[in-house]
């Protein structure tokens, strides 16, 4: 059991360590960095208690509130396996210890018992962000009992165990597929992106509407209680105040523990181990010395880099997925108030201005999220000594890096306008006016991105989430940007019924290109009064 605690212990010190005793936690001093990590969470809470609170004020006004446990847990399920099914495979199949630890006179088992503690930690962090306010806001619509609150509490160090459950299964299954495989990190990346993008669509089909359609027959849905029982358990032991549901409740998730660890046992030795002596059959080809250009090459670099890594390929593609969602639900929005029998044409126009114009304002904010430049620094990490070393400017390398983000970003954005197209009627002038602001807003975000993460590059990191989730630069290009793209929507919002009704939506789609061309040229200028003084000061 010693070694059991140690590894624990040493896995637990490195979790930390990347947020509290990194290079440049210790820089900005410790008592800066918990200050800026609280900031952080209590943004990310704010915006989670606030849509949870709208859910149960729809669920209460068809006296339904009880069932707001059942969502914000369905939500902090989704949303933590999004996070976690590739968190975990890297934890445990990925990581660059194998070799030393197969060395050791230890079991496997007090291994991989070792990694799921820690990766269980990890697990409930990201669960608590859901399910505090799932639960504070239950007891702020429905009455307050001491058994309901103490289940409610101990249901906290339970709920997770799903979450790590599903996430090594997905990682044994992606992985036992592609250890043998000659590109098994692309392969992977497409495996996981498929995975990721099928429980996005889930996610947003389940809560992007009203709530409350969920339980509109009084009852917990009989899907929910088949694929995830532990949440009916304890919705039942909460709401009942019944000791006999929070014990099924424990037990349900104690079997997705002894699964989650069974599993990964089996498979930790085998897959590392292919990972090791795995060989690949590669056809000889003849050596050529074909000269490139400077930018081409900067370009294939920074693809092979971004396909190469599942975890950055992965987080910046949010961003895009959501730009086409986004897109398909406006449109269907659109549809049906047209086929509304009630609705006017006049009141139909008015709505339909409304909803191109918020349309162009959200895309043009999402396309920003998570751009690769925010990043594209920190992913160079030691070898950025290399880059500097090259007769390569400055210019080209912070170019192919920005016109690599907007190759990532547009196609995404294009085919979302195109999809909103046909859903809705239009005239040429918005038509073009659509495919153009975000070439302006993507270009504007990109180069931001990249001069944050300038500012505030992670070099020395250990794993590729460090660098792609847990950087500074990452925060503050993502808070940045939303708060750019936030300001003309609620401009439009709030000023729609007294000035933008009676103008032509592309009106304020020319108020929007402006805008993000005056950011456009604030970015462009520091990025040319500081962007090469900032790279020379990479170390």
């Amino acid at each position: 059991m010693s070694n059991l605690f140690d590894l624990t212990k040493i896995y637990l010190k490195q979790i930390f360590s990347r947020y509290l005793y990194g290079e440049k936690a210790k820089r900005r001093g410790l008592l800066k960095t918990i200050l800026l990590l609280i900031f952080i969470v209590a943004v990310i809470e704010y915006s989670i208690s606030t849509m949870i609170y709208t859910t149960a004020e729809q669920l209460n006004k068809v006296n339904l509130s009880q069932f707001i446990i059942v969502y914000g847990l369905i939500v902090s399920a989704l949303f933590s396996i999004f996070i976690m099914a590739y968190e975990m495979p890297a934890h445990f199949y990925n990581a660059k210890d194998y070799e030393n630890l197969a060395s050791l006179p230890i079991n496997t088992w007090v291994v991989v018992s070792a990694k799921f503690l820690s990766g269980f930690l990890t697990a409930l962090l990201y669960s608590l962000l859901f399910t505090l306010p799932t639960f504070v806001i239950y007891f702020v619509f429905n009455s307050i009992t001491f058994g309901g609150v103490v289940y409610a509490i101990l249901s906290l160090i339970f709920i997770p165990m799903f979450v790590m459950f599903v996430s090594c299964v997905i990682g044994f299954i992606i992985n036992i597929i592609t250890s043998k495989m000659k590109n098994k990190t692309v392969v992977n990346t497409i495996f996981m992106f498929l995975f990721l993008a099928g429980i996005f669509a889930l996610s947003f089909s389940g809560g992007s509407g009203d709530g409350a359609l969920m339980f509109s027959n009084g009852q917990v849905p009989l899907t929910i209680k088949i694929l995830t029982p532990y949440i009916y358990f304890i919705f039942n032991a909460i709401y009942l105040n019944s000791f006999l549901y929070f014990v099924f409740f424990v037990l349900v998730n104690l079997a997705y523990l002894v699964l989650a660890i069974f599993v990964v046992t089996l498979t930790y030795k085998k897959i590392n181990s292919n990972m090791l002596i795995s060989k690949v059959k590669i056809s000889k080809k003849p050596i050529s010395f074909n000269t490139e250009s400077v930018p081409k090459t900067l370009l294939k670099k920074e693809s092979k880099s971004f396909f190469g890594s599942t975890v950055w390929s992965i987080n910046a593609l949010i961003g895009p997925i959501m730009v086409v969602v986004f897109s398909i639900i406006f449109g269907i929005v659109v549809l049906n108030l047209k086929n509304d029998p009630n609705i006017s044409s006049a009141d139909f126009n008015v709505s339909l201005k409304m909803f191109m114009g918020m349309y162009i304002a959200f895309i043009s904010m999402f396309s920003g999220l998570n751009v690769t430049t925010c990043v594209s620094i920190s992913m160079e990490g030691q070898k950025i000594q290399i880059l500097k070393q090259l007769p390569i400017s400055f210019s080209q390398v912070a170019f192919s890096k920005i016109l690599f983000s907007c190759l990532i970003e547009l196609p995404f954005v294009y085919v979302a306008n195109i999809i909103f197209l046909c859903f809705i009627p239009f005239n040429w002038a918005y038509a073009l006016l659509i495919f153009v602001c975000p070439i302006v807003s993507v270009m504007a975000f990109s180069i931001l991105g990249l001069l944050i993460n300038l500012k505030y590059p992670k070099l020395d990191w250990n794993s590729e989430a460090e660098a792609v989730k847990q950087s500074v630069s990452v925060f503050v290009s993502l808070f940045s940007d939303m708060f750019i793209g936030a300001i003309p929507l609620a401009i439009f919002g709030s000023l729609f019924v007294t000035f933008f009704a009676s103008l032509p939506v592309a009106y304020f789609v020319l108020m929007l290109i402006a805008w993000f061309v005056l950011w456009l040229v604030v970015a462009i200028v520091l990025m040319r009064c500081y962007g090469k003084k900032l790279y020379k000061k990479l170390s």
